[in-house]
């Protein structure tokens, strides 16, 4: 049976853009893959993966068949596609990647990290936030690329995709004081173990977003927790390795 992979589609985004994500729903993966995962590397055969992700293509009415990827190591770079193959993309250290190309599909893999994605004017951008990153302040430099194009801030529009909630990151003292010492102590929770501190981590996001002048009404947050939801989306803190992975893609038409 062919994949059928559910998507999400980024709704905020101005004609011209097209961004999903991807859920776990529909694809032809087998255990502890199941059902739609999107990164063969974690152990899932190339040929289960690469028709998860031409039925995502295909659904989303993309007219190219490659998406451009990094090799996600939770830092804080963000590299252009823009004159490199996918391949070669896919073997540098990144956790953001843009491109000012048409066609020109780049994409993240999550399973609990937040997927934020990025358009304006000419320029798309897909960006790997986990914590780390976060506070290391990619959300920063991924907008920097867009002001080195000749993009003002408030032409960009953001959205991002389902990641770990407020409700389940939990941590314990050590990263809750580099929060707080990023001057993000305002999103840092008590929650249902009293010995830990929840961090919303798409709260800050929409924070940083703020910080680097786009506009309130140009963000989408969404609101849904991958933790929570084994149904719909992969999770690292819950499940472990291995396992599965989602993917958010952007590109211009």
């Amino acid at each position: 049976m062919p994949a059928d992979v559910e998507i999400i589609r980024f709704t905020n985004f101005p004609s011209g853009f097209t961004a999903v994500m991807t859920t776990r729903k529909g694809g032809v993966s087998g255990p502890p893959w199941e059902s739609a995962n999107m990164h063969y590397r974690k152990g899932d055969t190339v040929d289960n993966v690469m028709e998860n992700r031409s039925s995502v293509i295909i659904k989303s009415g993309f007219s190219n068949k490659n998406i451009w990827f990094v090799n996600q190591v939770h830092g804080n770079n963000v590299i252009s596609a823009d004159g490199l193959s996918p391949d070669e993309t896919y073997n540098i250290d990144a956790d953001g990647i843009y491109s000012t190309i048409p066609k020109i599909i780049v994409g993240v893999y999550v399973a609990d990290c937040i997927p934020l994605l990025l358009a304006g004017r000419n320029v798309v951008a897909a960006v790997h936030c986990g914590w780390r990153s976060i506070v290391n302040g990619i959300v920063s430099n991924a907008i920097s690329k867009f002001i080195e194009n000749g993009v003002n801030p408030c032409e960009i529009y953001a959205a991002t995709g389902a990641g770990i909630g407020k409700c389940c990151f939990e941590t314990g003292p050590e990263v809750a004081e580099l929060f707080k010492d990023s001057g993000f102590g305002d999103h840092i929770y008590g929650g249902k173990n009293p010995e830990k501190s929840y961090i919303d981590l798409q709260g800050i996001i929409f924070k940083q977003l703020k910080y680097e002048n786009i506009c309130e009404d140009k963000i989408s947050i969404n609101p849904e927790c991958t933790f929570c939801n084994e149904e719909k989306f992969f999770s690292y803190r819950r499940n472990g390795w291995p396992g599965g992975q989602m993917m958010a893609i952007i590109g211009a038409d």
